[in-house]
């Protein structure tokens, strides 16, 4: 292995350990201060109970780790069905548990996601540009995704169309039978489209289709308002 794969193999682990780590941190403490009708009863869910789950998932789960952003994928992925699968067996309520979770894994995603985009428009003085220029977002795209996500995308003067057609986490919570759990995941996204549209800058951006709500691949859609 070169110095350079290396180094970004060393760069995904650290992210794959600090998600560990954060997500099973807001989990808990979302259980900690859980006032609703279930409390109780998510009382009853301990670390060690997380971490035997979160181990049993993760072990069927290497399978899907092909390189280093994968690794990332199959810790979030193990993580969020290990806190499902205890509020869910606590709970006997697959919407609360499904709404629990979302909640809770949510606040992971949202401020790194939101603070990322939101230098990135503000640091470039024409970021659609650099948006679109040599498939510049694909391209970052499949450096952070890896191999097991598919990319494509076409652009206009003033549209550049992100097409996903491959989803690890889909095949991940579908293998595991419950591949609505996809849709949290989903959630992240709306933390940097949400940064887009409220950046005050004439860019916009929206969901046209996602695989998580039944649709054959995820199309966002960027937007420049020409005058």
């Amino acid at each position: 292995m070169d110095n350079h794969k290396h180094k970004t193999s060393l760069l995904f682990k650290a992210f794959a350990k600090t998600f560990k780590v954060e997500l099973k941190a807001v989990f808990f403490s979302s259980i900690r201060k859980s006032k609703d009708n279930y409390s109780k009863e998510l009382h009853t869910i301990s670390k060690e109970m997380f971490k035997d789950c979160y181990n049993n998932y993760y072990e069927d789960n290497k399978v899907f780790i092909c390189d280093p952003p994968s690794e990332v994928h199959v810790t979030v992925a193990s993580s969020l069905l290990a806190g499902y699968k205890l509020v869910l067996a606590a709970t006997k309520d697959e919407t609360f548990a499904f709404t629990f979770c979302r909640d809770a894994f949510i606040k992971v995603f949202k401020g790194p996601a939101g603070s990322i985009m939101h230098a990135l428009l503000h640091l470039s003085k024409d970021p659609f540009a650099a948006l679109n220029k040599n498939h510049f977002y694909i391209e970052l795209s499949k450096k952070m995704y890896g191999e097991t996500f598919e990319f494509e995308s076409t652009s206009t003067d003033d549209t550049v169309d992100l097409y996903v057609n491959k989803c690890l986490f889909i095949e991940m919570f579908k293998r595991a039978g419950n591949p609505a759990l996809t849709q949290i995941l989903c959630h992240w996204d709306s933390a940097w489209v949400n940064a887009i549209n409220d950046c005050g800058k004439p860019y916009t951006s929206e969901y046209k289709s996602r695989m998580s709500d039944g649709d054959t691949r995820c199309h966002y859609c960027f937007h420049k308002e020409i005058n």
